[in-house]
């Protein structure tokens, strides 16, 4: 087995096998927990490939660990021409576009892989099977961490994946998003849509929200939020005889969460999101950045600081960042 072998005789070869291994589980692994990228995969998602292969919707790879988008912001004017002599109008403005670089997000983790262990497993199906779930930990211990900073309040670099509540909102935490700042009244329409109200959520605010976010010219098709939001709107649903699971619409049947719905739009349960916080997404609007290395596992290496441990060192390269913030909305409850 390439565990086992790997354990005698640290090669490149192995630390590939353990890369096509993380690669393979990663996306069935964010794909059950996180249901704003079940969303923005949708039905693209191929089981003979993986998101770092470049044939997913919403995905782009690169090469290093930068990238570029244009935010999309106001409408630009069309005018009729009624006479040859027409006034040309200049179309260029702040609210247009706005030109923003990033960098990925860099993760790291160091698995354990313990020699001593392995050699009271006895049987190949039994070291795969110790394989396969060390490589689930690590996955599962990445998704911890990019799930948590994508529900914190930080921009988009190197050190912080960016969350989507400062990509909304130009109030939390800074007034800048992607190196964009926005709290000038040039840039208004690179926002997103806030109702800060601070009280309970309602059916009604809900509804605001994704009106909103429709007379900006987008569609919000995910509502997520915590568990004290999602009990209270499974109540609020329930009691107006609008109780329904989703169960079979796609492409929520492949996801692993609870979700219900709201004027016919899937509102998910993620553990991640802050009590007083609900997201109402245009996932159309979001782009997952990738770096095309994908977790990327290197050689086992012997931790001379244990007595009788291996280190396996995981690296990967991510970002999530949205090109046209307001098309989504934040509602802060109680």
């Amino acid at each position: 087995m390439a565990l086992w072998d790997a354990i005698q005789n640290t090669t490149t070869l192995n630390a590939a096998s353990w890369s096509r291994v993380l690669n393979k589980r990663s996306a069935d692994t964010f794909l059950k927990k996180s249901p704003l990228v079940r969303m923005i995969w949708g039905d693209s998602v191929n089981e003979a490939t993986t998101p770092f292969d470049s044939q997913w919707t919403n995905t782009r790879v690169v090469d290093g660990g930068r990238d570029e988008i244009e935010l999309r912001g106001d409408a630009m004017t069309v005018s009729y021409v009624t006479t040859q002599t027409t006034s040309n109008s200049n179309n260029y403005a702040a609210n247009d576009f706005g030109s923003a670089q990033f960098d990925l997000s860099h993760f790291h983790v160091t698995a354990q892989v313990g020699v001593e262990e392995m050699t009271f497993i006895h049987g190949d199906a039994a070291k795969f099977d110790y394989f396969d779930r060390k490589a689930q930990h690590i996955l599962d211990s990445l998704f911890h961490k990019l799930a948590t900073e994508f529900h914190a309040t930080g921009d988009q670099a190197r050190g912080s994946l960016g969350s989507w509540r400062l990509a909304i909102d130009v109030n939390d935490n800074v007034s800048t998003y992607l190196g964009i700042q926005r709290a000038a009244a040039a840039n208004a329409n690179l926002r997103g849509i806030v109702d800060s109200a601070g009280t309970a959520v309602t059916i009604a605010r809900l509804e605001a929200a994704m009106n909103s976010v429709t007379a900006n010219n987008g569609m919000t098709d995910l509502i997520v939020c915590g568990a004290a939001n999602f009990g209270v709107i499974q109540s609020l649903v329930e009691s107006a005889n609008q109780y329904q699971f989703t169960q079979k619409d796609s492409p929520w049947v492949k996801w692993g969460g609870r979700w219900i719905t709201v004027s016919g739009v899937p509102v998910a349960l993620d553990g991640y999101c802050s009590a007083t916080n609900i997201g109402c997404f245009d996932s159309t609007s979001w782009l997952v950045v990738l770096n095309k290395s994908g977790v990327q596992a290197s050689e086992l290496i012997r931790d001379v600081t244990k007595q009788s441990v291996y280190a396996l060192p995981v690296d990967m390269y991510a970002a999530i960042v949205t090109d046209m913030p307001r098309v989504n909305a934040r509602l802060v409850t109680n």
